[in-house]
């Protein structure tokens, strides 16, 4: 359903990286990139501050 989270399983972290990549270039593509974000960004945010690559 497109308001259910969901959670991806990929086997290493290699294919994680090639996933997410494919995800971001799909809704760029579609011009809506919140597209599979289903929450405020502003609400978002304060986690993403602890978040590092």
């Amino acid at each position: 359903a497109p308001t259910k989270p969901l959670t991806v399983f990929v086997p290493s972290r290699r294919q994680c990286r090639l996933t997410v990549d494919d995800i971001l270039t799909h809704c760029a593509a579609d011009d809506q990139p919140d597209r599979f974000l289903n929450i405020e960004l502003a609400d978002l945010q304060p986690h993403l501050d602890h978040v590092s690559d």
